[in-house]
């Protein structure tokens, strides 16, 4: 387990993608290209590795009033020690046969201008209100100096472009940085966008129990302007949350997960999935309910003795739009008594307020599995992507891995799965000692069925990983 480990107008448009010529790789379709950014655009001097052809850590966004209507975001160029150059995005109108690609001015290479002018961005989430503007949010930071910030760029065509940004919070304090950012519209009130993130400090000190991390909250105002960031919770020294993610319950009730991680002088910090809830649109929050201990291990090569940074501090949540109904997915070890991880998911049909004990979900539990994303759809039935290593034989100078969408129709009694895309060799995705396609993946609902996106690996030492689609796989 990581100690106290960070993660770290310009409407630019490219060819539109089609049928992925990866040939290891299934039928899928291409989403990502060729790196729009000049080599160095982010300016000299900068520590690490960049990978032009690295488009990890996908995110797709549904829009509530148009079933064919997806936008996707990604890193594009992605660092060896963290961030990329900038944002890219992609939207379709057809339900995925075609993609229309942009850049988001969050980012130096993006062309941000003032207020985005950082070397390097990361955590790209996109949501789309039910008017169908869409909301880009990212965390924006340099590495040659303190500075990092939330900025939120906002699309009135769908995705084809992005305006200048809106810088939520920024700060330039040695040791402080704003993290894992997450956006979210109301799906029924074009009023009501939010995002939430951790703010964490004193990174710079070796006595790590005098850090922290609160949960940090901001709403949009009818002006397009935004709320000043306001504590959702603040878990107080020698602690921290991360990963916070809203979702927005069908009488507009919010719930704000997260992971609280305490006792930093441990070997191994302790590690709880917590929620609170805003009944005001987050005027007020209840204090963090616990859903369940997060007991991950972590995914490694062994042949290699090289770890898979994945979603092992990455929660991820959803909500039925019409039941009401949460779930939370997450990496655990416990059903292997800690030797490898599985997917675990825990239910609540009453807010949030109670949770069912976790119950393993990956489809062949002897195997690791891991970066879970969780969706509903308009159904009730539950999507969970994750990746697992089913495939993977020892000492065949390979790292076979798979995606793998499971559906359920019975809250996550039963399942059924299919196969998203190929295998691929994960090998290819080292970003300099450590195997990266991103904190997490691509999963919205899409009519009765869902839309997964993915990164995955190509072959290619030049052009390391794409992103790829997959329209409605798995519809009941």
């Amino acid at each position: 387990m990581r100690k106290r480990i960070p993660y770290l107008g310009l409407a630019l448009c490219w060819a539109c993608g089609g049928t992925s010529s990866n040939p290891h790789f299934g039928d899928t379709t291409l989403v990502s290209a060729a790196s729009p950014f000049v080599p160095g655009c982010g300016g000299a001097g900068q520590p690490g590795v960049n990978h032009p052809g690295g488009e990890v850590e996908p995110y797709v966004a549904a829009d509530p009033s148009d079933p064919n209507h997806f936008i996707v975001s990604w890193q594009q160029d992605r660092w060896s020690n963290g961030g990329s150059h900038g944002i890219a995005t992609a939207a379709t109108f057809d339900a995925g046969k075609t993609w229309t690609r942009a850049v988001a001015p969050v980012s130096r290479c993006g062309g941000g201008g003032a207020t985005a002018d950082y070397e390097r961005a990361s955590n790209a989430w996109v949501t789309i209100d039910a008017a169908g503007k869409a909301y880009l949010g990212a965390i924006s930071f340099d590495a040659t100096t303190p500075r990092s910030a939330i900025l939120v760029s906002r699309s009135d065509d769908g995705g084809r472009s992005w305006g200048q940004p809106t810088s939520i919070i920024a700060d330039d304090t040695l040791g402080v940085l704003n993290d894992k950012q997450a956006i979210t519209a109301d799906p029924t009130d074009p009023a009501r966008v939010y995002i939430v993130w951790d703010r964490v400090t004193n990174l710079n000190d070796p006595n790590s129990a005098n850090g922290s991390g609160p949960a940090l909250f901001s709403a949009l105002n009818a002006d397009g302007s935004w709320t000043a960031p306001a504590a959702i919770y603040d878990p107080g020294t020698n602690a921290q949350t991360i990963s916070n993610q809203l979702v927005v319950l069908p009488d507009g009730t919010l719930g704000d997960l997260f992971l609280h991680l305490t006792d930093f002088t441990l070997a191994v910090p302790n590690r709880r999935l917590e929620i609170a809830t805003s009944p005001d649109h987050g005027a007020t929050w209840s204090a963090p309910i616990p859903i369940a201990a997060a007991e991950d291990v972590g995914v490694f090569d062994r042949d290699a003795n090289v770890a898979v940074r994945g979603g092992d501090f990455i929660p991820d949540i959803a909500v039925d739009p019409k039941a009401g109904t949460l779930y939370v997915a997450w990496e655990d070890g416990r059903f292997s008594g800690g030797d490898h991880e599985g997917i675990a998911l825990s239910v609540s049909v009453d807010k949030g307020q109670t949770w069912s004990a976790p119950r393993q979900v990956n489809q062949v539990p002897s195997v690791p599995a891991f970066e879970p994303k969780v969706s509903v759809s308009s159904t009730g039935a539950v999507g969970l992507l994750y990746a697992d290593l089913r495939d993977d034989k020892a000492s065949d100078g390979a790292f076979t891995t798979s995606f793998w969408l499971a559906i359920s129709n019975d809250q996550g009694a039963h399942w059924t799965e299919t196969q998203v895309g190929a295998d691929f060799d994960l090998r290819g995705a080292d970003f300099v000692g450590l195997y990266f396609l991103g904190d997490y993946q691509g999963l919205a609902p899409a009519g009765a069925g869902f839309m997964t996106v993915v990164a995955a690996t190509t072959g290619n030492p030049s052009d390391q990983t794409d992103i790829f689609a997959s329209p409605f796989l798995g519809s009941p």
